[in-house]
């Protein structure tokens, strides 16, 4: 089994990453951190091959919200908005303090948001959603957005 997280809203939202990863080539990366560590020798990669590099694990745990594509079977059980996106969201106090920042900047006067935890891989937990609440984005709290590390909430966000 495994919990995603979404953000989904009848409107258009802004994608985001806000990790400190960064797409280059081997060759840039040999210049730029010769000492880089890799699960291959950078010297036995291709000079040309396109990687993924952080200067440390932390930089990795930012704030993502991406298009979902290709979402998990039956997400549209539980969501009905329009536009739905992966959240990739740490539960760090780092990764709060982004969330509700993108929250507070994206959430308009007409607007409703859902962020969701949802779990998927046993064919019976896809369809419990055991908390479902609504909020002010006045009263949204760190708290709350914590919360989303359990299974199956759903928050309801309105300005």
């Amino acid at each position: 089994m495994s919990t995603f997280n979404f953000i989904a809203s009848d409107t258009q939202l802004p994608e985001v990453d806000l990790t400190n990863v960064k797409r280059m080539t081997v060759k840039e990366l040999k210049k730029l951190n010769p000492q880089a560590r890799s699960p291959v020798p950078l010297d036995e990669l291709d000079e040309n091959l396109e990687v993924l590099y952080c200067e440390s694990e932390e930089d990795m745990k930012g704030l993502t919200v991406s298009f979902c594509n290709n979402p998990p079977y039956n997400l549209d059980y539980h969501i009905k908005k329009k536009y739905v996106y992966w959240l990739r969201y740490d539960f760090t106090e780092k990764s709060t303090e982004q969330l509700m920042e993108y929250l507070q900047k994206n959430i308009k006067e007409i607007q409703q948001v859902e962020v969701w935890a949802i779990t998927f891989g046993n064919k019976d937990d896809i369809y419990k959603v055991k908390d479902k609440r609504k909020i002010k984005l006045l009263d949204l709290t760190k708290g709350d957005l914590i919360e989303l590390n359990s299974q199956g909430i759903c928050i309801q966000i309105s300005y």
